[in-house]
């Protein structure tokens, strides 16, 4: 696995004022949506190649197409809106971690679901993603975002 440096600011790509308020709607961290935006590593409009089960993931968190599929047949939110909007991007991204959190009953599970329900995939990314979100929460306090 390959370490992943950690931040000293927040992302750019990802819409502050979007954050918070997906945060603050789905009761989840900002500091474990920049986390998850910076292990993804993915971009708004663009698509990963084709992963081992066959779909793919998109937006700047990679939401996988199972998700993006719900969203549709749900809410109506069309893929292809969904994987090109940033904001809405990380409101499915806060969506899917309290959905995941609420199914659970654990918070840190829950987190790891967003990448992957077997124990071991989900403890693996929970690795990068812990002190990820730790570095994050500073940065956030240190500027007043959060307390």
């Amino acid at each position: 696995m390959i370490p992943i440096p950690l931040p000293v600011q927040l992302p750019v790509d990802m819409p502050h004022q979007c954050v918070l308020q997906a945060a603050m709607d789905y009761q989840v961290s900002p500091a474990i949506l920049y986390a998850i935006r910076t292990k993804e590593g993915g971009k708004v409009g663009v698509s990963s190649a084709i992963n081992t089960n066959n779909t793919r993931d998109h937006n700047q968190t990679q939401i996988n197409d199972k998700w993006m599929n719900t969203f549709y047949k749900q809410e109506g939110i069309h893929p292809q809106l969904l994987a090109s909007d940033a904001c809405l991007g990380i409101r499915a991204t806060a969506y899917i971690i309290r959905y995941e959190i609420n199914r659970v009953g654990d918070f840190w599970r829950g987190v790891g679901n967003y990448h992957s329900r077997t124990q071991e995939k989900n403890k693996n990314y929970l690795k990068d993603i812990y002190p990820l979100s730790m570095q994050y929460e500073q940065i956030l306090r240190r500027n007043g975002w959060i307390k």
